[in-house]
C-alpha cells in the first residue's frame, strides 16, 4: 500500500508539473519569457490572464503533491533498509515542494494583480516594472528558482542513491536520476551570473519532472 501510494503521488506530481510546463510553453512562451524585461512579461501576462495563472497554479500543486510523494518514497526506501539517503531525500523533497508551491503561485495572484493595475492605470509603468522586478528577483529567481532547485537536485540525487542501494527500482532509473541531479546543479549556477546556463537549468529541471514519473512507474514494477 505504501509503495502504491508513493508511486501514485509521484506520478501525479510529475503530471501536474510537466503538464503545466507544456501548457505554458504554448500559451506564455515559457521558459524564454522568464528572462524578458518586466513590462514585456506583464503585458503578456495580461493578455493571457485567463490561462497562465491557472497553469501556474497547477504547477504549484505539483509541489504540493511532491511533499507527500517525498515522504512516501522515503518510507519505501527506508523499509528496504536504506536509511541515510532516503531520509535526506525525503527532507529535501519536502522543502522543495513547499518552496515551489509558495513561490510559483506569484504568477497566480501577485503578478496578475500588478498587470491588472498597470493596464487600469492604477500604477505607472515605472511602478509596475519596479514592483515586478523586486518581487521576482527575490521570490522568483532567488527562492523559487535557485534555492528550490538546490533542494530539487539534492532530492533527486539522494532518492536515486537510495534507490540504487535499496533496489526499490531498476538501477538505470537511479543512475539517470544522478545524471539529472548533476546537470541541474550545473544549470543552477546561472544564479551566480552565468546566464548561458539558463538553457541547461531549464532542460534538466524539466527532465527532473519527467524522471519523477518514471520513478513512480518504476516503483510499480
Amino acid at each position: 500500500m505504501i509503495t502504491l501510494s508513493a508511486a501514485i503521488f509521484s506520478m501525479i506530481s510529475s503530471l501536474l508539473i510537466c503538464g503545466s510546463i507544456i501548457g505554458l510553453v504554448f500559451t506564455f512562451g515559457y521558459p524564454k519569457i522568464l528572462r524578458q524585461e518586466p513590462l514585456v512579461i506583464i503585458e503578456k501576462l495580461y493578455q493571457k490572464r485567463k490561462s497562465v495563472p491557472f497553469l501556474y497554479y497547477l504547477f504549484g500543486l505539483g509541489g504540493f503533491f511532491l511533499v507527500f510523494a517525498s515522504i512516501l518514497v522515503g518510507k519505501v526506501e527506508g523499509l528496504k533498509g536504506e536509511l541515510i539517503f532516503s531520509e535526506c531525500g525525503k527532507m529535501c523533497g519536502i522543502v522543495y515542494g513547499v518552496l515551489l508551491y509558495a513561490g510559483i503561485t506569484r504568477y497566480t495572484k501577485l503578478f496578475p494583480e500588478i498587470s491588472k493595475m498597470r493596464f487600469e492605470h492604477s500604477i505607472t509603468d515605472k511602478n509596475a516594472e519596479t514592483l515586478f522586478h523586486t518581487f521576482n528577483t527575490y521570490i522568483g529567481e532567488t527562492v523559487t528558482e535557485h534555492i528550490a532547485f538546490v533542494f530539487l537536485s539534492a532530492m533527486i540525487f539522494c532518492i536515486s542513491m537510495s534507490a540504487i542501494i535499496s533496489g526499490c527500482v531498476v538501477n538505470w532509473i537511479g543512475y539517470s536520476g544522478i545524471i539529472i541531479a548533476v546537470g541541474l546543479s550545473i544549470g543552477n549556477l546561472e544564479f551566480l551570473g552565468l546566464k548561458r546556463l539558463f538553457v541547461i537549468n531549464r532542460i534538466f529541471s524539466s527532465l527532473g519532472g519527467i524522471w519523477l514519473f518514471i520513478f513512480g512507474a518504476g516503483l510499480l514494477l
